[in-house]
């Protein structure tokens, strides 16, 4: 996959995943996409996070993370900046279709294992 041809530059992603790999394979992908990216490792780090830096036009939030969970993170995130597009990584589709708030609170989702196009293309269709 040619990463090279996906420029973020001006766009902070907040990644919210609580798995130390995960957190590790995400910020590799976007090593090469100019994309200032903000690690947090729970939801309530999100939260936190968001608060703290109004340039994030977007997060990826983990459905399933200790201390707060991404339906809760987005929940809150989605009530004080309706400006940030939340997108939700998961690796069960049935929290998705099984959660009536879902649509309310997120923009998107992507499937884990995580598909770099796919992702990209997700995010470059948000940015703009």
């Amino acid at each position: 996959m040619d990463f090279m041809k996906y420029d973020f530059r001006n766009i902070t992603i907040l990644i919210a995943e609580d798995e130390k790999y995960n957190r590790y394979l995400l910020k590799e992908l976007f090593k090469h996409t100019n994309a200032k990216i903000i690690m947090a490792e729970n939801g309530q780090e999100a939260v936190d996070f968001a608060e703290n830096n109004p340039d994030i036009k977007i997060a990826l939030l983990d459905i399933k993370m200790p201390v707060m969970d991404g339906l809760q993170a987005a929940q809150i995130i989605r009530g004080k900046f309706a400006n940030i597009v939340l997108i939700a990584l998961t690796a069960f589709v049935q929290e998705l279709h099984g959660e009536p708030a879902f649509k309310e609170r997120f923009d998107d989702y992507v499937f884990k294992p995580i598909h770099p196009e796919k992702l990209f293309k997700l995010i470059e269709l948000y940015a703009n």
